[in-house]
């Protein structure tokens, strides 16, 4: 799990792979892992049904946020690691089901907010359009 140093920036020798929903497929910075989970906490409703997986995602925005701009090799690894456990348990198969429960419930609360047109003249009861 090597990392570069470059010269005092935040990138990653290897490709960290991403796939939690949209965003870059891969990770080659912290900020390119910083804008990914931006995307999924802006995207990702908060529900207690994904409470574990949105704090873990906070923390992993935490953990990016403090790897400072003349990082070390251990920061660099610390953060791949980070993002990488991260992976790990947002593709778990409990962790997916909760974001689409999450998702379906949002989903159907924002439906039930739509008032519905009022009826033309002329039109049946009952009909709808």
């Amino acid at each position: 799990m090597s990392t570069s140093l470059d010269m005092g920036t935040r990138i990653f020798d290897t490709p960290v792979t991403w796939g939690l929903g949209p965003g870059p497929a891969l990770l080659r910075t912290v900020d390119d892992a910083l804008v990914a989970v931006s995307i999924w906490l802006r995207l990702t409703p908060n529900r207690e049904i994904i409470r574990r997986q949105r704090d873990l995602m906070l923390t992993l925005r935490d953990v990016l946020e403090a790897v400072p701009s003349d990082s070390t090799e251990a920061d660099m690894q610390s953060a791949k690691l980070a993002i990488e456990g991260m992976v790990k348990y947002g593709s778990s198969p409990e962790a997916r089901h909760a974001v689409r429960i999450a998702h379906f419930l949002e989903t159907r609360r924002a439906a039930a907010t739509i008032t519905p047109l009022p009826p033309r003249p002329g039109d049946r009861p009952g009909r709808t359009r």
